[in-house]
């Protein structure tokens, strides 16, 4: 029996980094029908996480993978990239699963990497630590455990080691908290709807959906349309709100794992955006008025206002200023920038961060 593989609390990414479905049936004649499986509707389709841990260099070593895999029967295919190694890339993943042993080959950029194993079931320890133990049980298959070979062709050296994976639930629901500007200490309570995409094998999903401020939040957080990107536990979201021209970008990550596939103990979802690396940060945009002569910083003409494209080749006449559209139009209105600061925060499906 294989031993339990632990991991401690999933950290954030830089920045940062998406998956489809058929139906196949068949039937003849008396004899008796039997369904194809759904492609890529498989246990082990969806978002993954991976931890593999150098084991034949000294100290343990710990590299990071993340992308998404769709199994259709016995076969799995999808996309990985390294998150945290030098030779960092995307690669093709393909493999088998059968019962429940597991082999998957991994084929990135100046590496190969093989990976055997089995699934398990994932379990969360008070501090956060999540940890893969043999068996699926009642529990489904919420975890892949098992040992690697990585062989180097041009970029790094070769490695064997040990290595888990575990599931990350989709990035879809409603969630709520708060968000604290790190200088000032406001409190702003905020709602995200958030919709992931489909599985289609790639690297990262799409994720769209809304960003709303609560009651009494700083004017630094806007409200307005959400886009972004998930790979394993790291997502990247956008914010373009408002026809004020707000905009803004929130970085985070799902802390830890919550698996769709059972295990009632683990943890639900959460946005985390309480350390250093994953805190969001907003660029607000306010139209101005660039004829005022009141506001120093109103000095970018608003490109989407036709009254403010700037033509090098006219030549402005001061009794017609619509014959030469620019900042120097009475009618132009320009765009100030407010630079918000960082901030911290956490959003929790239950709300109750």
């Amino acid at each position: 029996m294989r031993p339990a593989i632990t991991n401690r609390p999933f950290k954030i990414m830089a920045a940062v980094a998406l998956i489809g479905a058929g139906m196949l049936t068949g039937c003849g004649g008396t004899s008796s029908v039997s369904s194809a499986p759904a492609a890529g509707t498989g246990a082990l389709s969806g978002n993954w996480q991976v931890s593999l841990t150098n084991t034949s260099s000294g100290a343990p070593i710990v590299s990071t993978e993340s992308g998404f895999l769709v199994q259709s029967g016995k076969l799995l295919n999808g996309t990985l990239t390294f998150q945290s190694k030098g030779c960092s890339g995307a690669g093709a993943a393909s493999g088998t699963t059968d019962g429940s042993a597991v082999a998957l080959n991994v084929n990135q950029p100046g590496l190969g990497i093989q990976l055997t194993g089995d699934t398990g079931t994932a379990s969360v320890d008070g501090t956060g630590a999540t940890a893969c133990s043999p068996g699926s049980g009642s529990n489904g298959k919420s975890c892949l455990m098992g040992s690697y070979v990585l062989l180097a062709s041009g970029c790094g050296s070769s490695e064997t080691g040990t290595w888990s994976a575990f599931q990350i639930a989709s990035l879809t629901g409603s969630m709520s908290g708060t968000l604290t500007q790190n200088k000032t200490g406001v409190i702003s309570p905020v709602s995200v709807t958030l919709q992931q995409g489909t599985n289609t094998g790639g690297t990262i999903a799409e994720v769209t959906g809304t960003l709303t401020p609560g009651t009494g939040a700083s004017a630094c957080i806007p409200s307005g349309q959400v886009s972004g990107q998930v790979s394993g536990n790291s997502v990247i979201l956008a914010v373009l709100a408002g026809p004020d021209n707000t905009v803004g970008t929130i970085k985070g990550q799902i802390q830890g794992v919550w698996l769709p596939l059972g295990n009632g103990i683990l943890t639900e979802p959460l946005l985390d955006f309480t350390t250093k690396t994953s805190s969001y940060n907003f660029a607000i945009f306010k139209k101005c008025n660039l004829q005022s002569g009141t506001d120093p910083n109103c000095v970018t003409p608003d490109l989407n206002n036709p009254e403010c494209v700037v033509d090098p080749t006219c030549t402005p006449d001061p009794l017609d200023p619509s014959k030469c559209p620019g900042p120097t139009n009475p009618k132009c209105t320009g765009v100030k920038l407010n630079n918000c600061e960082a901030g911290k925060g956490m959003l929790c499906q239950s709300g109750a961060c």
